[in-house]
């Protein structure tokens, strides 16, 4: 379970994305404060994460290395 801090409370990524307005954002669900167990969601993606887009960029520059 992959954890962040959201407005100084503690929260999960759920594992759902959803694109809004052009953008990726991440489900998360509040474990602390006076929304816990409410879904939000952030655009700070989860450590490790690597979107589809990146990857694709990230392969082009080791290929023209």
């Amino acid at each position: 379970m992959q954890t962040i801090y959201w407005n100084g409370d503690l929260a999960r990524y759920t594992g759902k994305t959803m694109t809004l307005h052009g953008g990726l954002f991440y489900e998360i669900e509040m474990l602390e404060g006076h929304l816990k167990g409410q879904t939000n969601v952030t655009q700070r993606e989860p450590a490790g994460y690597q979107n589809d887009d990146q990857a694709d960029q990230d392969e082009r520059r080791y290929a023209e290395a």
